[in-house]
């Protein structure tokens, strides 16, 4: 029979309201819509409207216009004879070659016509869905891995899907992926692993397109727990974006998954898994705590100086006030001069809150688990005269003085001033410690001291004349200061103190710790990652030499890290000697003795890029929040400790440069942000003196309080930062205390010291007056008539 006098199988998609109808050609040659005439479409037993598709068989002649036109038309069913006869014929013509078929049509022990029908229409007639998705069972498992039944993949039945697919894909992988891809995408199977692990080594062109159908049958939770490991060494292997598959293995580990086939686990990564090079920290950092759970403790460790060790040193300032009894005021009243005052109740009110100052160092030190006694209240006593150099003595005998520093107008918690005058030795001739105390402004009226509501009074730290003398001097091999030592001080700066041993018993285990485990990272892809992930400061204390990255591979850092590494490997230095942390005021003066070498030998500085030095790369270890400073007890902390905090280092901007914390990662409480302070400082003069310039100015000294000047070219000495000494007329001439005044960024008085752009006072009466700023003092006042 020639292809022209067999039948053709059509689809009825149409019918006119008057009548006739047009049907789709599905078999025959020639191509196109077969006009159906009214008889054609009553012989159909069809109405007009609405109607469901229908097949029919039907014999095409061409018309003269060159149209379709169907000359006989019935109803297809496979139940008829010679319909299986028609549909292999069908096959063979236009699927198979004849002997194929009629092998197939053998296999075949179902109902007639079942097979060819799906042969035909199975990839291209999908309104027949649910026609083709009942004749599937009748397919036998042998019949389904022909590769004549391939097009027909997706009426597999469910049963037999993993078997036929594995079947085929061993037989045939390259026809075998793009049916299977259209499948998974189209028909929401579930993706054996297998099938796709096998497709990726026998067809390798198709990888980008398996790994994307990964991702969204994962997301869609179709894949079941598959062995994530193996998918993210396939993405890098083809220089694919993997941040899917990190994420899915960091699930995996954080909930402890085991896969449905139970081999999995987190512990199967290789801590040598050369993938672990390109993942992201989050990833590192829980498997780093799975592999290394003591580095893990060590590294938490460090970070809970913040959340615990901080809440130690502020302190409710109204219930310390209100706290003392009348022995307390009469020892405060004793200290009150008793003539040539002016304004009593200012000073009564001054050296009350320096007695709460006391009882504050106090209580810091016993919730440290310390044995504290208070010296000064034996003055009323006289007991003895232990109380003319100290105020408490700790653990029956270390002398401590307490120095309240009042919080100025614009000072803030970097305010500086007290009322002593010199540092003390006990009787031994010992250096009797400093404490420093920042407390707020208060008023006496009457017998009731108070201050604003929500204040608060924090320990700033310990320091000693020793560690102040010394520590000018420490750094002259990095640059060469000139230092303004004196005897008598009236103020140290912010950040002369640090708080003692005993604050830092965690940490320093911590570090202790850190060093004996880090030597052992380098061996393993994992254990590199966690050194990267360090600080490199920390690990430079540690005198370890840092991983190459983007923030040590510039000279100026390289150069920084490897000074403090000298220092750290320096058995006469300080850290050389305790092998931890260096305290605040040496950290401080460091990176200033730094940023002179560097200024002094490069034509290019940046000293804010040494910020990036501070910053872990964990995530957890970067989710810094401003030091809480409270009280448990209470749950008070203070706004003003919030606001000085959040004004300086201690924004909770996980790795930003600019306002991350910088002293509190490497393991240094720097409760007012003075390194950060001094960075910004330091970056700002670089911008106004060029190094030529920098080279011409001589004579450049640290003065004790920490104000820096230099001799410039022209003969003047002028500050290069400092703070106010001066006071604000304006505001009942109370204390200025505006810091940091910096050149370049603040005005220059023609007497060479920065003008303060809140009071504009240049100098600090205590030490001299400066007719400049008498004129500024004069022009302010006239322009706020009625001021006086």
């Amino acid at each position: 029979m020639s292809d022209r006098q067999l039948d053709d199988i059509g689809l009825v998609k149409e019918i006119h309201s008057r009548g006739f109808g047009f049907a789709r050609n599905l078999t025959g040659v020639d191509a196109g819509d077969v006009f159906l005439n009214q008889g054609r479409i009553r012989d159909l037993g069809l109405g007009g409207g609405d109607f469901e598709p229908v097949l029919i068989r039907m014999s095409v002649v061409n018309l003269d216009s060159g149209k379709l036109a169907a000359s006989r038309v019935k109803l297809l069913s496979l139940d008829d004879d010679g319909v299986d006869d028609l549909l292999w014929s069908h096959v063979a013509r236009l699927r198979l070659k004849v002997a194929s078929a009629e092998k197939l049509r053998k296999l075949h022990k179902g109902l007639p016509g079942i097979l060819p029908f799906i042969i035909l229409f199975a990839d291209s007639l999908p309104e027949a869905k649910a026609v083709l998705r009942e004749m599937a069972p009748e397919i036998s498992f042998d019949l389904w891995n022909q590769p004549a039944l391939l097009p027909a993949l997706w009426l597999v039945p469910p049963d037999l899907r993993r078997l036929v697919v594995a079947r085929h894909i061993e037989h045939r992988p390259v026809s075998t992926w793009p049916v299977l891809h259209k499948v998974l995408n189209d028909d929401g199977w579930g993706c054996d692993e297998s099938w796709l692990a096998e497709l990726w080594d026998t067809v390798p062109s198709s990888r980008e397109l398996m790994l994307d159908l990964v991702r969204q049958h994962w997301s869609k939770g179709l894949l079941g727990r598959w062995d994530v490991v193996e998918w993210i060494d396939r993405a890098i292997a083809v220089g694919q974006e993997a941040s899917f598959f990190w994420s899915e293995l960091a699930a995996y580990v954080q909930n402890g998954f085991v896969s449905y086939n139970n081999t999995w686990h987190h512990n199967n990564i290789s801590d040598d898994w050369p993938a672990l090079a390109a993942a992201p920290w989050n990833v590192i950092e829980l498997i780093a705590g799975q592999q290394f759970p003591q580095l893990a403790v060590l590294m938490a460790s460090i970070r809970q100086l913040e959340t615990e060790k901080a809440e130690r040193v502020g302190f409710n300032a109204k219930e310390l006030l209100d706290g003392l009894d009348e022995t307390d005021r009469e020892l405060a009243e004793s200290w009150v001069p008793a003539a040539g005052q002016r304004n009593v109740e200012a000073v009564r009110a001054q050296m009350q809150t320096a007695r709460a100052a006391e009882k504050c160092a106090m209580r810091y030190l016993q919730n440290l688990g310390l044995e504290v006694d208070d010296v000064a209240i034996t003055q009323l006593t006289g007991v003895d005269d232990a109380w003319r150099v100290m105020d408490l003595r700790v653990e029956r005998s270390h002398g401590v003085d307490v120095k309240n520093l009042r919080r100025m107008l614009h000072g803030g918690m970097h305010s500086s001033k007290w009322k002593a005058k010199y540092f003390k030795n006990d009787a031994k001739g010992s250096d009797v410690l400093l404490c420093g105390v920042s407390s707020p402004y208060t008023k006496l009226e009457g017998n009731e001291l108070s201050c604003k509501d929500d204040e608060a009074m924090v320990v700033l730290g310990v320091t000693s004349a020793g560690e102040a003398e010394k520590l000018f001097g420490d750094f002259s091999q990095v640059y060469a200061f000139h230092v303004n030592q004196v005897s008598n001080l009236l103020e140290l700066p912010v950040w002369a103190w640090d708080y003692p041993s005993a604050h830092y018993l965690a940490r320093d285990a911590a570090m202790a710790g850190l060093r004996e485990v880090v030597s052992d990272l380098s061996g393993s892809n994992l254990g590199k990652r966690c050194l990267e992930a360090m600080p490199p400061i920390l690990l430079s204390i540690m005198g370890v030499q840092p991983l190459v990255g983007k923030e040590v591979t510039g000279q100026q850092c390289s150069r920084f890290l490897e000074l403090l590494r000298g220092f750290a490997l320096d058995p006469s230095s300080s850290i050389g000697r305790s092998k931890g942390v260096p305290r605040l005021p040496w950290f401080y003066l460091f990176v200033l003795h730094f940023w002179a070498y560097w200024r002094a030998n490069n034509e290019t500085s940046n000293i804010s890029d040494i910020r990036g030095l501070f910053s872990w790369k964990l995530p957890s270890m970067n989710q810094w929040s401003p030091v809480s400073l409270k009280r448990a007890s209470s749950g008070w902390h203070s706004p003003l400790l919030r606001e000085e905090l959040s004004r300086h280092s201690f924004m909770s901007v996980a790795g930003s440069a600019k306002h991350g914390v910088l002293g509190v990662q490497i393991g240094i409480l720097d409760v007012s942000g003075s390194l950060s302070v001094l960075i910004d400082a330091l970056s700002s003069i670089e911008t106004h003196i060029s190094r030529s310039e920098f080279l011409r100015i001589s004579d450049i000294t640290v003065y004790g309080n920490g104000v820096l000047a230099g001799l410039f070219p022209d003969g003047i000495r002028r500050t290069l930062l400092a703070h106010c000494g001066g006071q604000d007329q304006l505001m009942n001439n109370a204390d200025c205390g505006f810091r940091p005044l910096v050149y370049g960024l603040h005005k220059t008085c023609a007497c060479g010291r920065l003008i303060c752009p809140k009071c504009e006072c240049c100098g600090d009466g205590r030490y001299s007056n400066c007719e400049h700023q008498f004129v500024r003092q004069e022009k302010r006042a006239k322009s706020k008539p009625g001021w006086r």
